[in-house]
């Protein structure tokens, strides 16, 4: 198994550390994570979230989200996330992921 393919099988562990979810900023605004990833050039890992306040996405080492800035953390899980809350997070919108014709009606 190669470097990159270590670094995708191990992204399945970076999952019991990062929940999918609602955190909170130890400054307190509240940011939605939305995705983990593996950083092709350095096979790292990367947590996605987003912004409440400013509606941005941001990007982040996974050593980073979890470091210490004082005895509770940078980042702290509040809830998971509901699914509308997954789509804004990722740039989506109901509107855009309704089926036309979900039972297959005609």
């Amino acid at each position: 198994m190669d470097e990159k393919d270590q670094a995708q099988a191990n992204l399945r562990d970076v999952y019991a550390i990062i929940k999918i979810g609602v955190y909170q900023h130890y400054k307190g605004p509240y940011y939605t994570v939305f995705a983990l990833s593996v950083k092709e050039d350095t096979c790292g890992h990367l947590v996605h979230y987003y912004s409440h306040d400013h509606k941005t996405r941001w990007t982040r080492d996974l050593s980073d989200f979890v470091s210490s800035v004082n005895e509770a953390g940078r980042f702290k899980f509040v809830r998971e996330a509901t699914a509308v809350e997954l789509l804004q997070a990722a740039g989506l919108s109901i509107a855009t992921t309704v089926v036309a014709n979900p039972l297959g009606l005609a």
